[in-house]
């Protein structure tokens, strides 16, 4: 199991996770667009419902969704229904591999943004802003102090 269906199966299987772990994570941290479009599904959940949902509950919010071809719904749908709990699996060792997984991935688009910067002419951002970008996606952290 890859640390992005373990994140997407603690969101759904473990509430004192998805509390602390949610406010950290971006959809722009999942490079699979089936993984982003889960994540996006459980985000809009909690904040419509200020609940985690449940399997039956994604699924049925993905078929009400119409920016998928047939594809991307099926490989989302068998996605959700394979994303499973481990109940030994502690949440310290989830939060720590979350927050790395997250700061991993800020740095990888911050990166790759500033690539495209100094390659783009008509670049909507100056190439000064790499520096920032670049201290933004240094400063990802789940410490809340």
């Amino acid at each position: 199991m890859t640390i992005e269906k373990t994140i997407l199966s603690s969101l759904l299987f473990n509430e004192e996770y998805g509390r602390r772990a949610i406010p950290f994570i971006k959809d722009e941290y999942f490079k699979d667009i089936n993984d982003r479009v889960i994540f996006n599904l459980i985000h809009e959940y909690l904040n419509k419902y200020n609940a985690f949902p449940s399997k039956e509950a994604l699924v049925i919010d993905l078929s009400n969704r119409k920016d998928l071809n047939e594809q991307q719904f099926k490989d989302s749908t068998s996605t959700i229904e394979n994303l499973s709990s481990d109940p030994n699996t502690k949440i310290t060792w989830l939060l720590d591999q979350t927050e790395k997984f997250c700061q991993d991935q800020a740095l990888f688009n911050a990166i790759s943004k500033s690539i495209k910067l100094m390659s783009d002419e008509k670049a909507e951002i100056s190439k000064g802003s790499i520096p920032q970008l670049l201290s933004d996606a240094l400063a990802v952290s789940f410490d809340t102090h």
